[in-house]
């Protein structure tokens, strides 16, 4: 009975640890995750060692393998793949290049520690190391399980002599100081566990010391994050890094290496210019763009648009002055571009008589703001900031700084009409294959809204905008849309103006109605007008043409009838447009009946009365008869 008890027992509370396979419960060839590792094996490799591991107390889960990357479903998972396999394998993966937690490249060191009983294998016993954190809130994992039969509850694992368990993944974030790891494995008379631990400590250069060495205490691998460095400067520019020299520009002024992730100080020398001289922090691939400045110069200029520019939009360059020393009296010249504004220490500076900005003394680098109107093109553009200062000593400095920039492409066609005072339908077409709201607003020449509407653009499709123009004058018509900007200028001049707004003739006399039009478009315009009025029975219409950007004068002539009645009436004017038959100009002209009267040639409209002619005319030549008997 004895023996039964003690059988029963051994099931009870003997335990192992049995290989397990990877898990692809969440595999999906269509997503990524924030944790990854980078290796240098190809992805059909890397899916077949997957496939061969016999991982020890738990299985990382992974989602995806691509492009020499694994990608885990979690942290977890990707802590049990960096870690130590089993008692045969060290790491699944020959090497890793790169290691994603979270979305972020981490520096890792890996510490190996197995520690069994004097029972187990041969030199089994516990094992110890001390190890040095360097850094306040470094992340510490530790990765654990059991290897071989054991009876629970034998074996321990302990930091600074506290438990913190095995068959666990446990995370720690430690402050600078040195501590003591060491674990033990089952001590129970037959048993042979052993227990293994990985420490992943989040930093580089990890020290640590063998206090008693177990089974194994051994580095598995030291990943530090390396990212590209591409600097584009003056040709033949020594480059330094952390006061050591790593390289020189080529001919074209690029140089490029790998260099270790975090902050570095950086040095670019060249004879005849001033040296350059930054603090970097990298975390990715790094491009710079760092023009030297010349000894002749006093200023180390740098430049960013403030967003996206587009065609016949606004920008914003913000232009950073860093001087090589103290700058006295500084102007500033904008050329190339048609500037709406500059802005330096949050105030708006005013153009000085002579073309400049007045920026003053200048001791610390500097910010100012450079608003400006973009071209009507796409593309790369230019233009020119001219600086002028002196130094303590008094000597000049002049330089001239190019900024470039670029106008990307609308995201949509615009198709504008031939503007005019009413209605003008603007069409707007999507180039995206996006679906995405637009904006049309219609500002006054003081910059207050007309009008406005908005619709979606569905994808390459297109939408009408009816923009109502109230009467002549200056607008811009605002279009945005898909985080594009850009703007119109209309100008609309007053197209017809009434010239005889009152006119004189006897009965049975020729008047003349006389207005000018303008056409504003670059075509060939045709209109027709009407001269109207009830009571006389009058209704007349004339067709005529008038040539692009042409201020024509029109007039309709008409015959006063004999039965006119009244002293004077009102004649109704208005001109149409022929393509459309739209209504243009209405206005009212005021015909008066004078008495019987001839037209004075050359002076429209104007008439004297018979009566008052033949007077001139015996007055005319009495007097010429009497100069004749003069003589």
């Amino acid at each position: 009975m004895k023996r039964l008890i003690l059988l029963i027992l051994t099931f009870v509370v003997v335990g192992s640890v049995f290989a397990i396979k990877t898990d692809y419960s969440q595999w999906d060839t269509s997503k990524t995750t924030q944790y990854w590792v980078l290796c240098n094996e190809d992805d059909d490799m890397l899916k077949d060692l997957l496939d061969n591991a016999d991982w020890m107390g738990y299985a990382p889960k992974v989602v995806n393998i691509k492009g020499h990357k694994i990608f885990f479903a979690s942290e977890k998972d990707l802590y049990r793949a960096i870690s130590h396999v089993n008692e045969n394998e060290e790491k699944t993966f020959a090497h890793f290049k790169a290691i994603c937690d979270d979305g972020k490249l981490q520096a890792i060191t890996a510490i190996y520690v197995e520690g069994a009983n004097e029972d187990g294998p041969p030199d089994g016993q516990d094992a110890k190391i001390t190890f040095q954190i360097k850094k306040n809130n470094t992340k510490v994992v530790f990765v654990t399980y059991q290897k071989g039969i054991y009876f629970w509850g034998a074996s321990w694992n302990k930091l600074n002599g506290n438990p913190i368990g095995y068959n666990i993944i446990k995370t720690f974030y430690l402050d600078a100081g040195t501590y003591e790891y060491a674990c033990k494995g089952d001590n129970w008379p037959g048993s042979y566990a052993t227990v293994a631990t990985t420490l992943l400590i989040f930093d580089k250069d990890v020290s640590y010391k063998i206090i008693k060495k177990g089974n194994s205490v051994k580095t598995l691998y030291e990943i530090v994050p390396m990212s590209i460095l591409e600097v584009y400067t003056e040709q033949g520019a020594n480059i330094y890094l952390d006061g050591s020299l790593i390289g020189t520009s080529d001919n074209g002024g690029y140089f490029k290496k790998e260099v270790e992730n975090g902050e570095h100080q950086l040095k670019i020398s060249k004879d005849g210019f001033w040296d350059y001289t930054t603090t970097i922090n990298i975390q990715n691939d790094t491009e710079l763009h760092i023009d030297l400045v010349p000894k002749n110069a006093i200023f180390g200029v740098t430049y960013k648009l403030e967003d996206n520019a587009y065609p016949d939009s606004i920008a914003t360059m913000n232009v950073k002055l860093s001087p090589i020393r103290t700058a006295y009296g500084t102007r500033m010249r904008i050329s190339g571009v048609d500037v709406i504004k500059v802005v330096y220490n949050g105030q708006e500076l005013e153009k000085s008589d002579d073309g400049s900005y007045i920026l003053g003394d200048i001791s610390k680098e500097v910010e100012l703001e450079i608003q400006f109107k973009t071209p009507s093109s796409w593309g790369e553009h230019s233009f020119t900031i001219g600086l002028e200062a002196s130094d303590v000593e008094g000597n000049l400095y002049s330089q001239q700084e190019t900024i470039t920039y670029e106008v990307l492409e609308l995201p949509f066609l615009l198709e504008l009409p031939e503007w005019k005072i009413g209605d003008n339908t603007v069409r707007v077409t999507d180039t995206t294959g996006q679906s995405y709201a637009v904006l049309l607003v219609l500002h006054d020449k003081d910059g207050n809204e007309v009008w406005s509407e908005s619709k979606t653009l569905l994808e390459y499709g297109s939408a009408e905008f009816n923009v109502k123009i109230p009467s002549a004058g200056d607008y811009v018509l605002e279009i945005q849309g898909n985080g594009a900007k850009t703007y119109k200028e209309i100008h609309i001049v007053e197209p017809i103006t009434l010239i005889t707004k009152e006119v004189k003739a006897g009965k049975g006399q020729v008047a003349t109605v006389k207005f000018s039009i303008v056409n504003p478009s670059s075509k060939v315009k045709y209109y027709y007008a009407t001269l109207e009025s009830g009571l006389l029975n009058l209704s007349i219409n004339k067709t005529f043409a008038v040539s692009p950007n042409e201020n024509k004068t029109v007039e309709i002539s008409f015959e006063v009838p004999e039965d006119a009645v009244f002293d004077s009436y009102q004649l109704i004017l208005k001109v149409y447009d022929s393509e459309t038959d739209g209504l243009l100009f209405e206005s009212n002209v005021v015909l008066k009946i004078v008495e019987s009267s001839l037209p004075i040639i050359g002076l429209g409209d104007s008439s004297i009365p018979i009566w008052a002619i033949i007077a001139g005319a015996i007055l005319l030549v009495g007097g010429i008869a009497y100069a004749l008997i003069r003589k």
